[in-house]
């Protein structure tokens, strides 16, 4: 039973496919909360 660890080791493959995912992911986030702050004003205008 002890023998059924997982084994923890990453490559450079891994680090950077990871660090992409998290630098892609936020952006989609991150950038339209600006246009969105913008054109928030108009938007409540036109409704």
């Amino acid at each position: 039973m002890a023998d059924d660890k997982l084994k923890k080791n990453l490559n450079l493959f891994d680090v950077y496919a990871m660090s992409t995912g998290a630098m892609f992911s936020s952006g989609l986030f991150l950038l339209p909360e600006a246009p969105v702050r913008l054109t928030t004003p108009a938007l409540v205008i036109m409704q």
